[in-house]
């Protein structure tokens, strides 16, 4: 399957994590023309597409790419099949909030993702992306093999970067095109949290993609921070892991055309909804519909930092984040 670039508008949101991405994603899932897809996570997590990408450009040796790619395979699998068992269970651990209190993961691997419901050849665009990415496979292992792990092996040459981007590229397309012509779509808009992070790749991959990314004070977010079970408890701690985050991304920034990314202040956002939407539809060349306002943006939590923290701990992330509230405008 060849999907032209400009089939589809391919509208990404990113953050730092509880700035506002959900949000924005809840706003535009309501537009008639944009398609229903899940925080998949299959392009920036650690062994998807970018991760793919960059470690066979990097650290390229016939073993390297053999687990890599098995590891993508694995992977894609993950995020591709969940069974309605698997959901049900998660669906429960997490309602009852068991998980919390329990020093081991419960959870299976990406549960109640499952792009087969998105994209139904989900994982037959996954076995074409393996193939197109292997030279040839022969019978064999190495001492890094796993215990009972099949013997055999696939190779590829180092390849160079739009090379190795190309089939990765094609596999994407797949993936976007199906899943907004199953949905008479022509928006494909995504939500993965850590776009930010790897958008440099993402474009090497998907050059047609264009990045909102959502800012928030970072105190809120650092006070959401310490609720999620993803992330550190402790305020200084979370503070430490928003810094490493956002200055990424500022690092990141300096490296990217101007044209291809769009940043907005989540309070912004709440303030004056119909003119911060109508900006980001005209970057994202979207068209305008009435329904992006129907969202409820009153639960917004702007300002949470002031009743969550105490004295001290407001200190202790002020300290930790002094330049960064002070570039983003937030003293």
């Amino acid at each position: 399957m060849n999907v032209p670039a400009d089939s589809y508008r391919v509208c990404l949101i990113g953050g730092s994590g509880r700035s506002g991405t959900t949000i924005l994603k809840k706003i535009f899932s309501r537009h008639p023309r944009a398609a229903e897809v899940p925080e998949n996570r299959f392009s920036i997590d650690p062994d998807g597409l970018v991760d793919f990408f960059n470690g066979c450009r990097i650290g390229w040796t016939p073993y390297a790419f053999d687990l890599k790619l098995r590891r993508l395979r694995r992977f894609l699998y993950a995020v591709g099949r969940q069974g309605f068992t698997g959901k049900l269970y998660s669906y429960v651990l997490q309602k009852s909030k068991i998980e919390r209190w329990i020093p081991v993961s419960l959870v299976p691997r990406y549960a109640g993702v499952g792009m087969e419901k998105y994209c139904p050849s989900f994982c037959r665009f996954v076995d074409e992306l393996v193939a197109d990415l292997t030279e040839f496979t022969y019978a064999g292992q190495w001492n890094g093999s796993a215990f009972l792990e099949r013997t055999e092996m696939s190779f590829s040459p180092e390849r160079e970067r739009e090379e190795l981007a190309r089939p990765l590229r094609t596999f994407w397309r797949k993936v976007i095109a199906e899943t907004c012509s199953l949905q008479n779509a022509q928006y494909y808009v995504e939500d993965n949290t850590w776009n930010i992070l790897h958008f440099g790749e993402i474009q090497s991959i998907l050059p047609e993609a264009k990045l909102v990314h959502v800012q928030r004070d970072p105190r809120d977010v650092v006070a959401s921070y310490t609720t999620m079970r993803w992330s550190p408890k402790d305020p200084r701690q979370a503070a430490q892991w928003y810094k490493a985050i956002i200055n990424r991304w500022f690092h990141v920034r300096e490296r990217l055309e101007p044209s291809s990314f769009l940043e907005i202040a989540l309070e912004d956002l709440v303030r004056d909804p119909r003119g911060v939407l109508e900006a980001i539809c005209a970057f994202w060349e979207v068209e305008w519909d009435d329904s992006l306002l129907a969202e409820d943006l009153s639960r917004s939590h702007s300002g949470r930092w002031k009743k969550d923290f105490t004295k001290e701990q407001v200190a202790a992330v002020n300290e930790v984040l002094s330049p960064e509230l002070e570039r983003l405008g937030c003293c």
